[in-house]
């Protein structure tokens, strides 16, 4: 039970070239009936420009637009995008769309986006170029044959192809599921909060599930969570990168600025920052205590990469790379499940590992008098630095407990 998609071309520069090898992203958007025409038209008139200057820049080697025409779902049209890239260096950082567009034409390229139904994207190495036969003309038609990779549909798969493909049913429960939006919080209800700062070490064997797979070993249903930001930034849809120094996101870095700590192009070879070299991720949040439901919770506000010095290929020691608004960030990161080698069944997003706290972290720095001086500044020893933290930790579960104490 092979999955079988047939798709009829609307737009493409695929053909015409070979090459022996390169990496290919899908994306599949579904829309309403109502609005597909419109879809189209907007491929057209905006997003072209940005694909053909991502060509002209290198990033990408060609793209397409096609339509799903079977299997169909009543009352809806799906599109695919597909993306050819470098084997070298795929997901490397093409242009910025904000840059293609004027402020008005970006406000219309982007009205269709709210009218999403749901989104997805398969990434696989291509072996093989798309030239038709000699005096043939390229195809309008394609047939694509593919099964997704993970542990589901194991019980019930008649034969091995089978496993890894999911059924109608979890299609239908997982592609609708969406993330749990954050409770409003009335300013007044807050009595008591502690914002701080922490370190999730990716050395560390419980965090190993934000640190793997290496990219392109898998498709897009699995892949780390370096690479999920990284292809959101490299989409569009993320598009506020704020400066690692500044972390009250009041700073914005501009595109060349965050370009060069995603990737080295002084060479003869453009060298991207890959998942393997991310080293950990900082995250700022909040505890705080609702009166109103007598309740002690946990936001994050903002998560930083941390990882090689793309500026300096010499250098070994890891660097900061730049904040990002979480709020920005969750739809992305609820949108990829991520693989539990204790519970191969278990279907989890990187956006419910965060929020539940399923990580282990360090405190560097709380808000304090002293400039908001982190750990390191008052205590040097490395051993007494985790001290230190636990000591914070301990601080901030103990006042939720003496909240009820006698």
């Amino acid at each position: 039970m092979k999955k079988l998609v047939i798709l009829i071309l609307l737009f493409s520069s695929f053909f015409g070239f070979e090459q022996d090898e390169f990496f290919v992203r899908l994306h599949y958007i579904t829309y309403k009936n109502s609005d597909a025409k419109d879809v189209i038209e907007h491929e057209k008139k905006y997003w072209s420009k940005v694909h053909k200057a991502n060509i002209d820049s290198g990033s990408k080697i060609a793209w397409d637009m096609w339509e799903v025409q079977a299997p169909k779902e009543e009352g809806h049209t799906t599109f695919v995008y597909a993306h050819l890239e470098p084997i070298n260096h795929p997901g490397m950082l093409g242009v910025n769309p904000q840059d293609v567009f004027s402020k008005d034409e970006w406000s219309s390229a982007n009205k269709l986006r709210p009218k999403r139904v749901r989104s997805r994207g398969i990434e696989t190495v291509y072996k093989g170029g798309f030239v038709p036969a000699a005096g043939q003309k390229p195809t309008k038609f394609v047939v694509l044959n593919f099964m997704a990779v993970g542990q589901v549909n194991v019980l019930n798969a008649e034969r091995p192809e089978e496993i890894g493909v999911l059924s109608e049913n979890q299609e239908e429960t997982l592609s609708n599921k969406k993330y749990l939006e954050y409770p409003h919080d009335n300013e007044g209800d807050e009595m008591w909060s502690k914002i701080v700062y922490e370190e999730i070490d990716l050395s560390e064997k419980f965090n190993h599930p934000l640190y793997f797979p290496k990219d392109g070993l898998y498709k897009s249903e699995r892949k780390s969570m370096w690479r999920t930001i990284k292809d959101a930034i490299l989409d569009g849809r993320v598009n506020k990168i704020y400066n690692d120094a500044n972390p009250n996101f009041s700073e914005l870095f501009d595109k060349e600025t965050y370009i060069k700590r995603l990737e080295n192009r002084e060479g003869p070879e453009v060298v991207p920052l890959k998942s393997m070299d991310i080293v950990s991720y900082k995250i700022k949040g909040i505890w705080y205590v609702d009166k109103r439901i007598g309740e002690m919770r946990f936001r994050i506000l903002g998560i930083m990469p941390r990882g090689k010095d793309m500026n300096n290929l010499d250098n070994d020691e890891p660097v900061d790379l730049f904040w990002l608004w979480y709020k920005d960030l969750r739809p992305i990161l609820h949108e990829v499940f991520v693989f539990d080698d204790t519970n191969n069944a278990s279907r989890i997003t990187f956006d419910q590992i965060l929020t539940s706290r399923r990580f282990t972290s360090r405190i560097y720095a709380v808000d304090n008098v002293f400039n908001d001086r982190p750990v390191d500044q008052y205590v040097d020893d490395p051993f007494m630095q985790l001290i230190e933290s636990e000591r914070i930790k301990n601080l901030i579960r103990d006042f939720e407990h003496d909240l009820w104490s006698d």
